[in-house]
C-alpha cells in the first residue's frame, strides 16, 4: 500500500510541475497527498477538509464531508462549474488521464453515467 500511495504522490508532483503554477491549486489531504484543481475553484475547495479514500483495491479518490454528505472532489468541481446543477446530478465522473487526483475541469470527462465507468474497464484475458 505504501508503494501505491507513493506512486500517486509522484504522479501528482510530476503533473503539477508541468502545469502553470498560477493556473492550479494543490489541495492538501490526508496521507500527505495533494490533488490538483483549477485556481478559480480554490476558494470553494479550501474551505473543506479533504481525505484520500482507498476504494476497491488500488483506487484512491478525494472526498470531504459537506453538509452531512460525503462528496468527491470531482463532483464538487463539476457542480461549481455548472451552477444550475447540484453535486447529486453528477454520479459517475471519469478522468481523461485516468488520474483521480487531477480534478482540473479539463481533465473531468465529458462522458456520463455508464460511459464513464465502462471506459476504465479492463478487457477479459484468456487463460
Amino acid at each position: 500500500m505504501t508503494k501505491f500511495i507513493e506512486r500517486i504522490r509522484q504522479e501528482v508532483r510530476t503533473l503539477s510541475e508541468t502545469l502553470e503554477a498560477d493556473d492550479i491549486y494543490l489541495v492538501p489531504k490526508s496521507r500527505d497527498l495533494e490533488a490538483i484543481v483549477d485556481r478559480k475553484f480554490a476558494n470553494q475547495v479550501k474551505c473543506h477538509r479533504w481525505y484520500a479514500v482507498i476504494s476497491r483495491g488500488e483506487h484512491m479518490y478525494v472526498v470531504a464531508d459537506i453538509q452531512g454528505k460525503r462528496v468527491s472532489l470531482q463532483r464538487l468541481i463539476l457542480s461549481i462549474a455548472h451552477p444550475a446543477k447540484t453535486v447529486d446530478d453528477f454520479k459517475q465522473v471519469s478522468f481523461e488521464n485516468k488520474m483521480s487526483f487531477d480534478c482540473r475541469l479539463v481533465n473531468l470527462s465529458k462522458r456520463v453515467g455508464r460511459q464513464s465507468v465502462m471506459r476504465n474497464r479492463k478487457g477479459v484475458t484468456d487463460a
